[in-house]
């Protein structure tokens, strides 16, 4: 009886076993297309063997088994996998972000286009020529004086649009660190669960799944590092500063510099977050050093104008004899104009270079040649070519964060691929294990049935032999 007991037990674990593993395969298959899943896998060991002692043998183990049982489930990942994917994802964060950036003020200069600032340039070079050939004309002083004022709205507009592009960039870093502090503190909440889990002997996948999922999430706002204690804590840290720990949760906050944008610093002392990666830093490198790089370009382009037009007209006469008068005014391109006496008469406009000469045109012939004039770059180049040099290097640049962001993106998706052939769900896979367990189920289920009916042979069969 005894031995019809221990198989009936034996059979009952087998029988429980495999619906754990039945149920493990239908969690697998119902969270196929959820993102962040990582498949789960029953691990099954034999029961400690029953030890049937004799008078001439020692109670040792291994006589007679006594079946299966789930020693865990567990998830089916590659840490490897995790880490690099992680870092790759700051790196096409990043790149993702400047080429972005880069593109946005690329597309402010609607290069090469008629109402660029290459072509207004060119127009305004022309109108002086135009003005050299019949000084005295008004209409063409009037074009003159239109094509001027075009061409200094051109230079604010720029100006104004790229400072726009600076603020915009500026408050998507604040809605960056808004993201980071809300993923920290759904790590924190995360830890606090799993920690509880843990600590009862049981294995928290799900739980651990969604942390690694807000973990990737994170990875490609900022660059992060992070590994988990023996308690199931993940300490999360950022440029060498732990953001979430064990019981333990730090926040990021944002200060305003000196021009007025937003500069990361730690909640907990104050000091400077160092990101090194990922989007935030992508755009702080747009923000803070690409355009304010354009824009100083810009002023230079528009104060060799100012100054050397300027200096030029001063010497010249206009149609009322006027000399000595400013064509330009401003000191870069932000208050770039023209100035107030050539706005009040285009009569000031001085074409000429002597007095009482309503044909001579000399004058606006020296301005007109100042287009071919080395002036820009300490006297390397022309304004012109200054400025294709500024559009072609800003297009280059581009093109290069772009591509940048390209291959980051094909190597990590390369990762991710990995990772999801380890991790991710099979379908085929699963219908081949639900069978297998299926059948051992339907096993476990026959012998259960063969001791029942040996029991009841037992208990109301025997001993009847001869009665009657």
């Amino acid at each position: 009886v005894m031995s019809i007991l221990l198989g009936l037990n034996t059979a009952i674990r087998a029988l429980l076993t495999q619906q754990v593993a039945i149920a493990t395969v239908s969690h697998n298959v119902a969270n196929a297309n959820t993102p962040g899943f990582t498949r789960q896998d029953v691990v099954m060991e034999t029961t400690d063997p029953f030890t049937v002692p004799t008078q001439n043998r020692a109670a040792l183990a291994g006589q007679i088994g006594t079946g299966v049982t789930v020693r865990d489930i567990r998830r089916i990942r590659d840490l490897f996998l995790d880490t690099q994917f992680r870092l790759q994802s700051s790196g096409f964060g990043y790149w993702d972000a400047v080429s972005k950036g880069m593109r946005a003020v690329e597309n402010l200069f609607h290069e090469p286009s008629d109402n660029g600032l290459a072509a207004q340039l060119g127009q305004f070079w022309n109108s002086w020529r135009d003005l050299t050939n019949d000084p005295s004309n008004q209409a063409i002083r009037l074009t003159l004086r239109e094509q001027a004022s075009n061409l200094t709205a051109s230079f604010r507009d720029s100006y104004a649009q790229m400072v726009q592009q600076r603020q915009h960039l500026d408050r998507q870093v604040l809605l960056r660190v808004e993201t980071i502090n809300s993923i920290a503190q759904q790590i924190s909440a995360l830890n606090d669960q799993i920690r509880q889990v843990v600590a009862v002997g049981d294995t928290p996948n799900d739980l651990r799944d969604r942390r690694d999922l807000l973990l990737d999430e994170l990875s490609k706002i900022i660059r992060t590092s992070a590994f988990e204690t023996e308690s199931g804590v993940t300490m999360v840290s950022i440029g060498g500063i732990q953001i979430v720990g064990d019981s333990y949760l730090n926040q990021i906050e944002t200060q305003l510099n000196a021009e007025g944008f937003r500069d990361l610093i730690w909640q907990h002392d104050g000091s400077a977050v160092k990101s090194n990666g990922g989007e935030i830093e992508g755009m702080l490198y747009v923000r803070d050093t690409v355009i304010p790089d354009k824009q100083a370009d810009l002023d230079d382009i528009a104060l060799t104008l100012i100054t050397q037009v300027n200096a030029q007209h001063q010497v010249g006469y206009g149609l009322n004899d006027a000399t000595g008068n400013d064509f330009f005014q401003g000191t870069g391109a932000t208050n770039f104009d023209i100035s107030a006496a050539i706005e009040a008469d285009v009569s000031n406009i001085a074409a000429a270079s002597g007095l009482l000469s309503p044909g001579d045109g000399s004058n606006a012939a020296a301005i007109a040649a100042l287009q071919f004039g080395l002036l820009m770059a300490g006297g390397t180049t022309t304004v012109d070519d200054f400025y294709q040099g500024f559009i072609s290097g800003l297009g280059v640049e581009t093109q290069q964060a772009t591509r940048q962001a390209e291959n980051q993106d094909v190597l990590l998706r390369h990762i991710d691929d990995s990772r999801q052939s380890t991790s991710g769900v099979s379908l085929d896979e699963e219908t081949a294990n639900m069978v297998k367990f299926q059948r051992a189920f339907e096993g476990a289920a026959r012998m259960i049935t063969a001791f029942d009916e040996m029991l009841d042979t037992v208990i109301n069969r025997m001993g009847l032999v001869g009665r009657g």
